[in-house]
């Protein structure tokens, strides 16, 4: 009986957890959309309260961009296989940036809400 060989890159974990907070990211958003008004804030400060507003179809730039981010960073990440170290950063910058999208999306929500 031959053994199966799993091949597994250590990468694909943490790229398998920002893939999931960047599903999160989409249903908090979806969830925040469909409670919205048509005016949403976008941006928020701390000092002046939110002081950008817009239509709340705007609410899906946040998961967009954190899309753009993993899917960059993965490509960079095949690309550059052979460079480990720079591997994981990609990685772990993509998991840093979806954490801190979807902060920020239920900050606003908090805020806002």
């Amino acid at each position: 009986m031959q053994l199966i060989k799993l091949k597994f890159n250590l990468w694909k974990a943490p790229l398998l957890a920002a893939c999931i907070f960047n599903g999160l990211l989409w249903v908090y958003t979806w969830w925040t959309y469909r409670g919205a008004t048509d005016l949403v804030p976008l941006h928020y400060t701390i000092y002046f309260g939110p002081d950008l507003l817009d239509y709340k179809i705007k609410l899906f730039t946040y998961p967009l961009l954190g899309l753009i981010i993993l899917g960059s960073n993965h490509l960079l990440a095949k690309i550059f296989a052979e460079e480990r170290l720079l591997v994981y950063f990609l990685v772990v910058a993509a998991i840093i940036a979806q954490i801190i999208l979807l902060l920020s999306e239920i900050s606003l929500a908090v805020n806002y809400y």
